[in-house]
């Protein structure tokens, strides 16, 4: 993030310079004389007490308008909350717990100390945005970590299981979700004894309750998807 941060600043000090400035009003002047709009001319504002050129008034208003926005970009991006959240994000991309977490009671050190680093292993992301998008595609299934202690009180392992799911899906979803993913799963028709036993159609859209968001996730084949519950399932209830 902060490396963004100085991408955007860099970016407004490379325009801080008389060159760019010409040019740009030279743009703007030539922009005006092509339209077919009937735009009015570049002038100084009539209730501006300014006896020079047009362009000597602009030339201060547009160096005083980026020396603002670079000065109130700086501050906003200094502040203590900021660097708490880069630390926070420096968190999530590593997989290694940071001493910021003691500041937040809802966070627990020893379950991020498991949880971050199975999250960095199993899926790729090099940005924070990149890391939001693979958390919207995880499965709606809720997981259960187990952390085993040695008997010196030293994290030794630990194991997830699946353990409920979001009740709240099943009669509504956001734009960028879906409803449980086995619904999808037995649409695709990759077993039809499944559409004849539940009298359903292949369709998502014929369900309001289960189409309100997305139907399909990018990642996720529900053909191989069904398969995989099927045989699951047959070993758990042969």
């Amino acid at each position: 993030m902060l490396a963004a941060v100085d991408c955007v600043r860099s970016s407004f000090q490379e325009k801080l310079n008389d060159q760019h400035y010409v040019t740009l009003f030279e743009k703007a002047n030539a922009a005006v004389v092509k339209s077919t709009q009937q735009i009015q001319p570049i002038e100084v504002p009539n209730a501006r007490h300014f006896s020079g050129e047009a362009v000597d008034y602009y030339r201060v208003e547009y160096f005083k308008v980026l020396d603002t926005v670079d000065t109130q970009f700086a501050e906003r991006f200094d502040q203590e909350s900021f660097k708490e959240l880069q630390k926070l994000e420096n968190m999530l991309l590593t997989g290694q717990v940071h001493d910021v977490v003691d500041q937040y009671p809802e966070l627990k050190r020893g379950v991020l100390a498991v949880e971050l680093p199975l999250f960095k292993s199993k899926y790729e992301f090099s940005c924070s945005k990149e890391a939001a998008e693979v958390l919207r595609e995880l499965p709606v299934e809720g997981k259960f970590i187990r952390i085993h202690f040695a008997t010196t009180g030293k994290l030794a392992s630990a194991d997830i299981e699946t353990y409920l799911l979001e009740k709240s899906r099943v009669t509504f979803q956001l734009p960028d979700d879906r409803c449980y993913h086995i619904f999808y799963q037995m649409m695709t028709n990759h077993k039809p004894e499944l559409i004849e036993m539940t009298l359903i159609t292949t369709n998502p859209y014929d369900f309001p309750m289960i189409s309100q968001g997305q139907i399909t996730v990018a990642s996720i084949d529900d053909k191989e998807e069904l398969v995989a519950t099927d045989v699951s399932d047959t070993q758990i209830h042969p």
